[in-house]
């Protein structure tokens, strides 16, 4: 797969990394070696951050994420935190996390996704089903 084709249809150092399975300072030395003008960080109405605005990409840590949601339109926001204030109507309460019943973050079905306190969170993980010696949930 050709590094300069995906950077230049949008995909970042890190996607092209992941997709032709080196590290993403390979592919950076590989562009900057063939010529290709790096984008740089994108400023609220760049021209390519206007484009990508609402795209779905994964990202390293396993979630999907979407551009352009956040604060002012110029961040990006993990998709379970998008449905799960279409399904509250609300932004989520300061001190709240979504939570996947499954444990699959790539699976941000409605009915899949929680709201948590970070201190329930953290119970349910290192005292819940992973630690049944400590189950606090029976």
């Amino acid at each position: 797969m050709d590094e300069k084709l995906l950077y230049n249809q949008g995909k970042t150092i890190y996607e092209i990394a992941e997709i032709i399975g080196i590290s993403p300072t390979g592919v950076w030395k590989r562009l900057k070696k063939q010529g290709v003008e790096m984008r740089g960080g994108t400023r609220k109405g760049d021209h390519w951050s206007v484009d990508k605005r609402g795209v779905e990409y994964l990202g390293a840590d396993g979630r999907y994420w979407v551009r352009g949601t956040g604060e002012n339109g110029h961040k990006c926001k993990r998709r379970e935190v998008i449905v799960m204030e279409q399904v509250l109507g609300h932004p989520i309460p300061e001190g709240y996390i979504v939570h996947h019943k499954d444990e699959d973050p790539t699976n941000d079905s409605p009915d899949n996704l929680e709201l948590m306190t970070r201190s329930q969170h953290n119970k349910y993980h290192h005292f819940g089903k992973k630690n049944p010696k400590k189950n606090i949930w029976k």
